[in-house]
Formats: structure tokens, sequence, C-alpha cells
């Protein structure tokens, strides 16, 4: 594919996300927020997600580095503006979860969302010298640190109508695993500002611990409970790993890595992606585009490109990106994978929704951008 077809593909899948309805622009209580979804049968948006616009700004802000437009100008300043003054919780110092029409905010903090957001909001006073967000970051990566973790360990969150701390083996995001690794992103951005070790010390201990979490063959245990992986956070913990290598400048961790991707690389499907799910002695052969661009975003930020066709694997990625001119809430969104239905414990597929996922387009984009462009700063991770 050409390059500027895929940068025909890149704008619209930017154009969707400024100026589909995904992003909030009306609602005072949420205006700002990027909702989860777009429900094609439904006509109708999913919830506001807090960690999906953290993921939001982040990538916008790294195409405005590249790209003049007044709608990521806007939409930067309505999601750091829903972050930082309607989603943060002045009183614990944190993103609340999300936000449901009718039912109000989900106040959950979660680890994983905080780190998130805290990343993308460093990367705003990057930007633009916002002293807000950065004030923000900071407190949200102090929650982290002191409220949320244990024993170089973290919960998955605080649940605020129950008054405890979660760490729960029902799945992989309802306790603490390896997919914490990709705390590192944001823990390293913010030493690159202050220069203060204690975050390195909270890292690094975090970091020796998500390792245990990696068996001989590469891949990271996803799920203690039934052994399995699902490749999302298998690929979240080795972001985690290729940021505190580019970082730190240390290949201690370089054999991880390598030893991850290698094994992922093997779990090629015929259309050019990879399998999203291995457990139960299996290999269930459904891909997705998120799943599909963190592996090429993972195989270019660790110069590990010959381990994959990643121009295949791009044509598979763009695959999913939709085309309908006559309706601005699907053109240039990206559709969610088959594997996103799949239940991992019974192996057995549950109904199939017709969504436009934002966090998908978001990941296609971002992997997309390291494709075009030069730049191998893993704090632009997504």
């Amino acid at each position: 594919m050409s390059f500027h077809n895929l940068q025909n593909m890149i704008d619209k899948g930017l154009t969707w996300l400024t100026a589909s309805g995904i992003q909030n622009t009306t609602d005072d209580e949420v205006k700002g927020g990027y909702s989860a979804w777009y429900d094609v049968n439904k006509r109708d948006y999913a919830f506001i997600y807090s960690e999906i616009t953290g993921y939001a700004l982040n990538l916008l802000i790294a195409y405005a580095k590249i790209k003049k437009s007044d709608k990521i100008t806007e939409s930067i300043h309505l999601a750091s503006n829903f972050l930082t003054e309607i989603a943060f919780d002045k009183s614990y110092k944190a993103i609340r979860c999300r936000y449901e029409p009718g039912k109000g905010w989900l106040e959950n903090f979660c680890t994983f969302d905080n780190a998130i957001v805290a990343n993308a909001l460093i990367n705003k006073y990057k930007f633009d010298s916002d002293p807000h967000a950065l004030t923000i970051a900071k407190e949200i990566i102090e929650t982290l640190m002191t409220k949320l973790s244990f024993e170089n360990s973290c919960y998955a969150r605080y649940i605020k109508n129950e008054d405890r701390f979660q760490n729960d083996k029902i799945k992989w995001s309802t306790c603490f695993g390896s997919f914490h690794a990709k705390l590192a992103i944001p823990l390293y951005n913010i030493y690159s500002l202050t220069k203060d070790k204690k975050y390195l010390v909270f890292i690094e201990s975090l970091l020796n611990k998500t390792k245990a979490f990696q068996v001989p063959q590469g891949k990271f245990i996803t799920s203690e409970r039934n052994k399995t992986t699902f490749l999302h956070p298998h690929f979240y913990t080795v972001e985690g790993y290729i940021a505190a290598n580019k970082i730190l400048g240390q290949e201690y961790h370089s054999e991880l890595i390598n030893k991850s991707l290698s094994w992922a690389s093997k779990l090629r499907l015929r259309e050019g992606g990879i399998c999203g799910f291995v457990g139960h002695n299996k290999n269930i052969d459904l891909d997705s585009p998120d799943i599909n661009s963190q592996f090429l975003r993972c195989l270019i930020l660790s110069n590990n490109e010959s381990l994959f066709d990643t121009n295949h694997l791009v044509s598979r990625i763009l695959s999913y990106q939709q085309k309908n001119k006559n309706c601005s809430e699907i053109d240039g969104g990206f559709k969610i994978g088959d594997i996103w239905f799949l239940d991992h414990e019974k192996l057995i597929m549950r109904e199939k929704k017709n969504h436009i996922n934002t966090w998908a387009t978001i990941f296609a984009l971002n992997a997309l951008y390291y494709v075009t462009t030069e730049n191998r700063d893993p704090f632009t991770l997504c």
C-alpha cells in the first residue's frame, strides 16, 4: 500500500475520532469524554470511558505535532478538560472509571486506567506547557504508588461503594497481572521530567515482579486461574518492558521482549493477523485490529520487524476500517474483532456485536503512526 493511501486512511480515522460524535461535545456532565464504541445496530453510543479518553488524548497529541488541524486541537482541549475537571476525583486524587447515561459515574479507581491517563496528561504538559495537566498527572501517579499498590504489586482497582481494593482472580483485568508492567510508561515519563528516583524504585520493583508471569515459550500467562494467555494484555506487558529498555538504555529486558514477540509471531493467521487467545491446549484462530496493532507497534519499537510480514499485518489491520460516506458515525472507524466475543472459560462464542470501537481505532492509528513516521518515543504508545 502506498504512503499516500495510508495517509488517507489515517486521516479518515482521525476524522472519526474528532468529528463523528464518538467524543461527547454537548453534555456538560461528560463533555470531552469518549464513548467506548458506537453500536451500529442500536445506533447509539456506549458509556463514556476515561481510560479510552486517555488513549485518545495521547494519540491526538502525537498527531497534532505533524498535522495542522483545528479539529484535533479542539478535541485535545476537550479531552484534557474532561480528564482533569470532570473525571478526576479531587478527594481520592484519581480518575473515575466510566460514566453511563441514566446511571451516572461508576466510581471505581482502576490502576491501569489511571496510568494511561497520567501518561497522556504528562504528554499534554510536554506538548503545550499545561501546568494543570502535569499537576493532575503527578497526583494520579502518587495515588498509584501509595494507595493502589502493595508488596511491589498493584490492585486492579479501588471499588468505592464497597470500600475495598480488588485483587480477585476472576479474569485478567480484576487482579494484579503482567499487564501492569505498562505502568512503566507513565513512571518513566514522569521521571524524565522530575529526575525523582522514587519513580524508578517503584517501577523497577514492579517490573521485577511482573517478569514472573512469563513462561519459557515466551508468552505471559494473563489468567493465573486457568493458565491461559489473552494477547491483548500480553502485549500491554511487552510495551512496558520496551519502554524500560528505550528509556534506560539497558538491554537486560531484551531477551524477555524478543522471546515474547517470537512466540507471538508463530500465531500467524492466513488473513495476516495473529490469534488473539491461547489456552486449554488450543490456539483460537480469531483476531482483532487492536491486538494486531499492539503486535505491530511492539515489533517496530523493539526493532523486530523481521519476525513477521508487517506489510501483511498492516493490510489486515486496515481491513477492519469501515467505509460509509453516508454515516459519519461509522465512516473511518475500526470495527472490533471477533476474539472479543469469545468466552475464555468455555471457549464458545457469545453474541457478536456490530461495534465501531474507539480503542481499536486508536490502537490502529497509533501503530500506523509508527509505520509512517520515524518517531520511536515509547511515551507515545497508547
